[in-house]
Protein backbone atom coordinates (compact mmCIF):
# COMPACT_ATOMS: atom_id res chain seq x y z
CA UNK A 1 0.00 0.00 0.00
CA UNK A 2 1.37 3.53 -0.84
CA UNK A 3 1.92 5.95 1.46
CA UNK A 4 0.18 10.10 0.84
CA UNK A 5 3.78 10.77 0.34
CA UNK A 6 4.38 9.06 -2.73
CA UNK A 7 0.78 9.32 -4.02
CA UNK A 8 1.37 12.89 -4.11
CA UNK A 9 4.64 12.30 -5.25
CA UNK A 10 3.23 10.28 -8.00
CA UNK A 11 0.70 13.47 -8.96
CA UNK A 12 3.57 15.75 -8.97
CA UNK A 13 5.63 13.98 -11.67
CA UNK A 14 2.49 12.73 -13.59
CA UNK A 15 1.65 16.54 -13.82
CA UNK A 16 5.38 17.72 -14.64
CA UNK A 17 5.59 15.05 -17.56
CA UNK A 18 1.85 16.53 -18.80
CA UNK A 19 3.48 20.12 -18.83
CA UNK A 20 6.23 18.87 -20.67
CA UNK A 21 4.32 16.91 -23.02
CA UNK A 22 2.08 20.20 -23.86
CA UNK A 23 5.14 22.42 -23.92
CA UNK A 24 6.72 20.36 -26.44
CA UNK A 25 3.24 19.48 -28.67
CA UNK A 26 3.16 23.22 -28.74
CA UNK A 27 6.83 23.64 -29.88
CA UNK A 28 6.01 20.86 -32.49
CA UNK A 29 3.07 23.26 -33.78
CA UNK A 30 4.90 26.46 -33.73
CA UNK A 31 7.99 24.69 -35.41
CA UNK A 32 5.86 23.51 -38.05
CA UNK A 33 4.43 27.20 -38.76
CA UNK A 34 7.68 28.29 -39.49
CA UNK A 35 9.14 29.30 -36.12
CA UNK A 36 12.64 29.24 -35.57
CA UNK A 37 14.07 26.51 -33.46
CA UNK A 38 15.38 28.33 -30.73
CA UNK A 39 12.27 31.06 -30.90
CA UNK A 40 9.90 28.59 -30.42
CA UNK A 41 11.97 26.61 -27.70
CA UNK A 42 11.96 30.13 -26.09
CA UNK A 43 8.51 30.62 -26.55
CA UNK A 44 7.52 27.10 -24.93
CA UNK A 45 9.27 27.28 -21.77
CA UNK A 46 11.72 24.68 -23.71
CA UNK A 47 15.04 26.96 -23.45
CA UNK A 48 16.66 24.42 -21.02
CA UNK A 49 18.21 21.90 -22.83
CA UNK A 50 17.22 18.76 -20.19
CA UNK A 51 14.17 20.06 -19.99
CA UNK A 52 13.84 20.03 -23.93
CA UNK A 53 15.47 16.23 -24.20
CA UNK A 54 13.03 14.96 -21.33
CA UNK A 55 9.78 16.43 -23.13
CA UNK A 56 11.09 14.84 -26.18
CA UNK A 57 10.78 11.42 -24.61
CA UNK A 58 8.22 11.74 -22.95
CA UNK A 59 6.74 12.77 -26.27
CA UNK A 60 8.15 9.57 -28.03
CA UNK A 61 6.63 7.20 -25.22
CA UNK A 62 3.45 8.57 -24.78
CA UNK A 63 2.10 9.35 -28.67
Amino acid sequence: MMNTHSIVMEQQNRGDQLHLLKSYSRFLKLRKSGFPFSDARNMTGLNDDNAFEKAQEIYKNYL
